[in-house]
């Protein structure tokens, strides 16, 4: 069993995406969530990592990749 990892809340047009742990699976659970905050006409997102112990560092630079939009992570 795979838990997930990230979560989405919508509060109005604040999509607030929380990531419990970095693993394997959580940059495309990230994505996900952040294409239904998209369609849900969210305009701004909050990214929750408390209480995130850390995990896959290569998953963690995936994510920061899609949300950096010049230079190395």
């Amino acid at each position: 069993v795979i838990p997930s990892t990230v979560a989405l809340e919508l509060q109005g047009k604040l999509a607030i995406i929380r990531i419990s742990r970095f693993m394997q699976g959580t940059p495309g659970e990230f994505r996900r969530a952040a294409r239904q905050a998209t369609w849900s006409g969210a305009t701004t997102v909050a990214l929750d990592l408390q209480h995130n112990p850390g995990g896959v560092l290569e998953s963690a630079t995936e994510i920061a990749a899609l949300l950096v939009s010049k230079g190395p992570v």
